[in-house]
């Protein structure tokens, strides 16, 4: 495991950022006024502007969909092809606390959103183009604040890593592979559901596949240990076990899971854990990060501009004065 290629994009004082998604082979900041960002040092300039409310964007692979929003507000915008499609809005309950739930899926053939805009412990999906709302039955919800959404590569189970009362950073899964409509819930901590993960607190969670999640955080739920011993650990959602957990030396913030033995951290600056031994094997300390360690953030903490491509296996940062690329082998 080794750096490939680091691509160091210029910025100057005109387009600091003020969000970063992977589109195909280029950036684009879509607060910024959709301004695309090419790994040879070019830019390509739109110009649109929607005001200064919003501060961060997802978007679909393909670019053609995005939503931009506010990481610690209620306010949001679904954009098509860069152009407004509809305002969205999540709940307002602890709203400057932690990150928007957000994210795109795609079920049946059709591009649709889940995100919580009624409650902020209900997840609901819509389809992109139409607002149909397929989790339209009244269903149980957990007493959980959802953040950080994901979807499986099977587009068959959503990852909420959220938070409970305490507060405690947890996780809350949502199978879609049976009903969209109903989808069944798996929690490790209400219904026990999801057994054997051996972590009091869960911060920061990835798919490393269909099948398999990569978690950090600290204690031993088994234990009742709340200390803050860090460990990352693999758990398969099929035979509900632990494959593996070794113990960490500090946070590892946002992950990228590259395989089964290797994980980018982003606590600080980028790192390559290694998930066999625990240890920093690469880091880029010269790409300054933040210290988000969980959903929780509020108003005073430092959110980076980070995008990743798992299935390419790069992520940008972005910097004072550039966007650093970092491909891996």
């Amino acid at each position: 495991m080794k750096e490939k290629t680091r691509y160091s994009i210029p910025l100057d004082y005109e387009n600091q950022l003020r969000s970063l998604c992977w589109v195909n082979d280029h950036l684009v900041d879509y607060v910024g006024g959709l301004i695309e960002f090419h790994l040879d040092g070019t830019k390509t300039e739109v110009k649109v502007s929607f005001g200064g409310l919003f501060d961060n964007a997802v978007a679909t692979a393909n670019g053609e969909y995005a939503v931009i929003y506010q990481t610690l507000g209620t306010k949001a915008l679904l954009l098509k092809q860069g152009r407004i499609l509809r305002e969205i809005n999540r709940s307002y309950y602890c709203a400057e606390a932690f990150e928007y739930p957000i994210a795109f899926l795609t079920i049946a053939g059709k591009v649709c959103i889940a995100h919580c805009p009624d409650e902020y412990n209900v997840i609901e999906i819509e389809e992109v183009e139409t607002g149909v709302r397929l989790t339209e039955k009244e269903r149980p919800a957990h007493d959980f604040f959802h953040s950080r959404l994901q979807i499986s590569p099977d587009q068959k189970t959503l990852l909420s890593a959220g938070w409970i009362w305490h507060p405690l950073d947890a996780i809350e899964l949502l199978d879609l592979s049976e009903s969209v409509a109903e989808p069944q819930i798996l929690s490790p901590f209400w219904d026990e559901s999801l057994q054997n993960i051996n972590l009091w607190e869960i911060n920061n969670a990835a798919f490393i596949d269909d099948k398999k999640l990569l978690l950090s955080g600290t204690g031993d739920s088994e234990n009742e240990d709340e200390s803050e011993d860090s460990s990352i650990l693999i758990y398969d959602l099929d035979a509900r076990i632990t494959l593996s957990q070794v113990e960490i030396d500090a946070p590892t913030g946002l992950l990228m899971p590259l395989d089964e033995n290797f994980a980018v951290g982003f606590y600080e600056f980028p790192k390559i854990i290694d998930l066999n031994s625990g240890e920093v094997i690469h880091g880029w300390s010269d790409i300054s990060t933040d210290k988000r360690n969980g959903s929780i953030v509020w108003h005073h903490d430092s959110i980076s501009k980070i995008a990743i491509d798992e299935k390419n296996k790069r992520f940008a940062v972005g910097t004072k004065n550039s966007i650093e690329v970092i491909v891996i082998e």
